[in-house]
């Protein structure tokens, strides 16, 4: 197939070529050497079809920004691809928040407006919110904020079962709610299953 692509005269059929090399280097699991290719290919006739293989390539191998990226030039570029680029786009950036959410765990930011005051902001800290928007992050925070009030405001006793790590270690910091600390080391929580 190398020999083929090497007498290619024609940049279309070269392309071709190209994209039926990369899908055999794909089968053998080079997938360097298939991005390689399909780059070339591209680089000869910059073709939609040749644009959405690659981006499933990256998305397949975990390369989730490379694919989301790739999806964008899709919608943008191509219409007729652009309900693919679309699904690509979504799939990509759920990979892509699901991996910096494991990074990122949720902490609590105090805020002091006034003097006593027990507020508090649940918030999520994520490096993709500088890179492809806060879609997200602030309705999580906000049910997990309202979750820990509607707690409370029934009236009964906090169990860790009950709780994420971020709303013990909250109660037990505004006072009252000691019990969530078993062993008295100052960490609520610690071994929950009560």
């Amino acid at each position: 197939m190398t020999q083929q692509i090497n007498q290619a005269h024609d940049a279309t059929t070269k392309a071709q070529l190209l994209v039926f090399r990369a899908r055999k280097y794909v089968e053998k699991r080079s997938y360097s050497a298939a991005i390689t290719d399909y780059i070339q290919a591209i680089r000869l006739t910059d073709a939609g079809w040749i644009w959405n293989e690659l981006g499933q390539l990256c998305y397949r191998i975990k390369k989730y920004e490379d694919a989301y990226k790739i999806s964008k030039a899709l919608q943008e570029k191509y219409p007729e691809f652009s309900k693919i680029g679309a699904q690509l786009a979504e799939k990509s950036l759920a990979k892509i928040n699901q991996k910096l959410l494991k990074e990122n765990p949720p902490e609590i930011v105090y805020t002091t407006p006034g003097v006593g005051s027990d507020a508090y902001e649940v918030r999520r800290r994520h490096r993709y919110e500088h890179r492809f928007g806060s879609q997200g992050s602030s309705n999580s925070s906000t049910s997990e904020e309202n979750n820990a009030k509607d707690i409370d405001r029934a009236g009964k006793r906090l169990r860790c079962d009950d709780l994420t790590s971020v709303e013990a270690e909250e109660y037990f910091r505004q006072g009252g709610h000691d019990y969530l600390d078993r062993d008295n080391d100052g960490i609520p929580c610690e071994n929950s299953g009560w």
